[in-house]
């Protein structure tokens, strides 16, 4: 399902990968309905493992997707997409992929801490930040507000540094109950 998501907004990045990334602009020359053919099927394949497991869990694998929609999308006239507001893409990656990777273990497991969903989030809000910082200058030249176009890279990166340094406490009181 990773790849299938990943790989599908890679095709959608082209303008801004042509910048950032144009080796991989390059790969996708002439291949887009291979990898999106496959990226397809792998979605396919998750589902269809999903429900040989457990047809309850279907509805978790749309989380990505519909969150890429509901980012992406303009949905009241007047009223921003989420994707023109700073920082949401970020919190968008964050929490459609904590829901995911939280409550599918969650349904055949119990959650040994309401705090580590947040701590995940955080962490995955980090991550997706960080590598915004590589893609600034198609970004920018793109008018794609992020963090790191906002703040520079510099700034960002402190930002950071210190949501980061603000789960130590945590984990040094937390030992295995994560």
């Amino acid at each position: 399902m990773v790849f299938s998501v990943y790989s599908i907004d890679k095709l959608t990045d082209v303008k801004e990968d042509a910048i950032n990334m144009p080796e991989r602009v390059s790969f996708l020359k002439g291949r887009k309905r291979l990898v999106l053919s496959y990226s397809l099927f792998a979605y396919f394949l998750s589902v269809l493992l999903a429900f040989r497991e457990d047809p309850s869990t279907i509805p978790l694998l749309f989380i990505p997707i519909a969150s890429n929609a509901l980012y992406s999308i303009k949905l009241v006239p007047g009223v921003p997409r989420f994707k023109d507001i700073p920082g949401m893409k970020n919190l968008f990656v964050a929490f459609s992929w904590t829901l995911v990777c939280t409550l599918l273990p969650a349904l055949h497991l119990r959650f040994q801490s309401s705090i580590s969903l947040l701590i995940i989030i955080i962490k995955l809000f980090i991550n997706a930040a960080l590598y915004d910082i590589r893609d600034v200058k198609g970004d920018r030249e793109n008018g794609i507000r992020i963090l790191p176009v906002l703040l520079g890279p510099k700034k960002t990166a402190g930002v950071l540094l210190i949501l980061n340094t603000t789960l130590l406490p945590y984990f040094s009181f937390a030992g295995d109950g994560i």
